[in-house]
C-alpha cells in the first residue's frame, strides 16, 4: 500500500509537472506569438516609412528639375538683359556725343550766310511789327479799361 500511495504521489507530481510545463510551454508560445506580431507591425511601418520617403524622394527630385528649369531661364533672361543693356549704354554714349555736339555747335553763333538764308523781315526786325501797325499788338493782354469802352 505504501508502494501504491508513493505510485500516486509519483504520477501526480508527474501530472502537475506536466500541467505546469505545458502552461509555461503556452505561455512561452503566446510571447513568441506577440513578438512575431510586434515584429511583423514594426515590418510594416518600416515598409510606409520607406514608401513615404520614397514619395518625398520623388518630389524632391521633381522639385531639384523645376529649379533647374528656373535657373535656365533665369540665365536666359539675364544674357538678354546684358545685350540690351550693352545697347543702351552704346545709345546713351551716342547721344552724349550728339549732344556735345549740338551743345558746341550752339555755342557758337549762326553763320552770317545761313542767318541771311532764312531771314525773314517780319520775324527778324522788332521794328518792323511796330510799324506794320496791324500786327502783333505790344500788349499781350488787352487793359480792362480799353474793353469795358
Amino acid at each position: 500500500m505504501r508502494l501504491q500511495i508513493i505510485g500516486g504521489g509519483v504520477l501526480m507530481l508527474a501530472t502537475l509537472f506536466a500541467c505546469w510545463r505545458w502552461d509555461v510551454a503556452s505561455t512561452e508560445r503566446d510571447a513568441a506569438q506577440r513578438e512575431a506580431q510586434q515584429a511583423n507591425d514594426r515590418i510594416a511601418e518600416q515598409a510606409q516609412s520607406l514608401s513615404m520617403r520614397d514619395g518625398v524622394i520623388e518630389q524632391q527630385q521633381q522639385q531639384a528639375a523645376r529649379l533647374v528649369e528656373i535657373d535656365r531661364g533665369i540665365q536666359s533672361l539675364r544674357q538678354t538683359v546684358d545685350k540690351q543693356g550693352a545697347g543702351h549704354r552704346a545709345a546713351i554714349e551716342e547721344l552724349k556725343r550728339n549732344d556735345a555736339n549740338v551743345r558746341d555747335y550752339l555755342r557758337g553763333g549762326v553763320p552770317d550766310a545761313l542767318g541771311m538764308h532764312y531771314q525773314r523781315p517780319g520775324t527778324t526786325d522788332p521794328a518792323a511789327y511796330r510799324r506794320d501797325g496791324g500786327g502783333m499788338s505790344s500788349n499781350a493782354m488787352p487793359s480792362a479799361s480799353a474793353v469795358a469802352d
